[in-house]
């Protein structure tokens, strides 16, 4: 039974899984196609060395973003019979066997298993037509294996590269937790896994070298400075709930891709007025401020 990161990452490592090589690289191989016909939904039709549940599995690409980075997800569809339930069964019961019991969902509308390893999610996710009889579904009519596949996905916290970060090392701080708000340590594209942990209750932000460095404890954000366009402020203003706010770094990755970073998040409209301007100005870069109702 696997019990840790490394040993699921042998695992998948035997299968086939490829989570070094860029999503661009992998269709060099296996070029991209549209899943079940539909244009808006591009995905890598990738096949596996040893099969896992099945030979075939896919790597959803949502974004021109995802072509540069490892994937952020592999999916299988697991329909050996035409039952949703038995499906489902089957497919958990493989995986417990391969990862321990895991964890059942919360929602009511379908069956789900999720397990936790490291810095990785493995999830069975099925929608029963029973459950879902007013749903409907782009899929609908083109995927006939829609209201009985058993969903496998394999998916990185962050997408899974080598680089790490030392958090033992010494950080000039510009933003930490304050009253009211909290840093944020989340980024898909900029993190990278700490080596060592760090002792941190809470994420700190620091300027290291040409850096901006969110640091968490089991992972750390590091953004370029010369891809940071700025820093936005977004204040929610009191509507049918009591508001909010929030702090962002927007960047353009590879200098193609816009992305946002968050830095901080606010309870309250005014909970980051005091310290956005300081920190915009300890980067060196410029304020903007959006603010809206949260009437929605």
């Amino acid at each position: 039974m696997i019990r840790t990161e490394p040993e699921l990452l042998n695992v998948v490592d035997w299968h086939g899984f490829d989570f070094r090589s860029t999503v661009q690289q992998i269709a060099a191989r296996f070029p991209m196609v549209a899943d079940y016909g539909v244009a808006s939904s591009q995905i890598v039709p990738f096949r596996l060395r040893a099969p896992l549940l099945g030979e075939d599995w896919k790597i959803p690409v949502n974004r021109g973003l995802e072509n540069d980075l490892p994937p952020f997800r592999y999916c299988h569809e697991f329909h050996p019979t035409q039952s949703a339930r038995e499906n489902h069964d089957r497919a958990e019961t493989e995986l417990r066997a391969l990862l321990g019991p895991g964890e059942s969902g919360l929602a009511t509308n379908v069956y789900e298993r999720n397990w936790r390893l490291g810095f990785f999610q493995i999830r069975v996710l099925t929608w029963p037509r029973e459950l879902n009889l007013r749903s409907s579904n782009v899929f609908e009519g083109k995927n006939p294996h829609l209201w009985i596949s058993a969903n496998i996905t394999i998916e990185p916290d962050f997408p899974f590269i080598d680089p790490v970060e030392d958090a033992s090392m010494t950080l000039p701080i510009v933003l930490e937790q304050g009253p009211g708000y909290s840093t944020v340590c989340q980024s898909q594209v900029y993190a990278r896994r700490n080596r060592v942990f760090s002792n941190l209750a809470e994420p700190v932000v620091g300027i290291e070298s040409s850096d901006v460095v969110i640091r968490g404890v089991d992972r750390t954000v590091r953004v370029p400075l010369e891809q940071i366009r700025s820093v936005k402020h977004t204040r929610v203003t009191p509507g049918r709930f009591g508001g909010s706010s929030s702090l962002d770094i927007e960047t353009v990755f590879l200098n193609r891709h816009s992305v946002t970073v968050y830095v901080a998040k606010g309870k309250e409209t005014d909970s980051l007025d005091r310290v956005a301007k300081p920190f915009a100005n300890a980067i060196s870069k410029p304020l903007t401020i959006e603010e809206y109702s949260d009437d929605g």
